[in-house]
């Protein structure tokens, strides 16, 4: 569906805004260049970014690594594990799962798809 180098180009406004694929994966991140993966679920992914469910608490304005294996038919590119960078642009509590807090993530940049055993 979109190819990795939609990534690497400057967006429109519009591109910006982009619609939501509704994705339930799991996902690990952590803010980048830190040791320790926090586990995370997808709950939706788009062109410009992806809304996660986690129990950890993170700052608006943190960038962080997500490795998760995309949903069929979102990156045409990519049949394995991506390693995807992005910015924390909002964080609020998750409606109906307490103690959980939704983390809205503008993505920066996505690597191609590596095999698992690389991680």
């Amino acid at each position: 569906m979109w190819g990795l180098d939609w990534f690497s180009r400057p967006k429109t406004a519009q591109e910006e805004r982009a619609s939501r694929i509704k994705a339930e994966v799991a996902l690990t991140f952590r803010p980048v260049g830190g040791f320790s993966w926090t586990q995370g679920r997808m709950e939706n992914i788009s062109k410009s970014g992806i809304l996660l469910k986690t129990q950890q608490a993170v700052n608006v304005g943190t960038r962080i690594e997500m490795k998760f294996a995309p949903p069929p038919n979102v990156w045409e590119d990519s049949t394995g594990l991506v390693l995807c960078r992005g910015k924390i642009v909002r964080a609020f509590p998750s409606e109906g799962s307490p103690g959980r807090t939704s983390l809205g993530v503008k993505i920066l940049g996505v690597n191609p798809a590596r095999p698992a055993a690389e991680w």
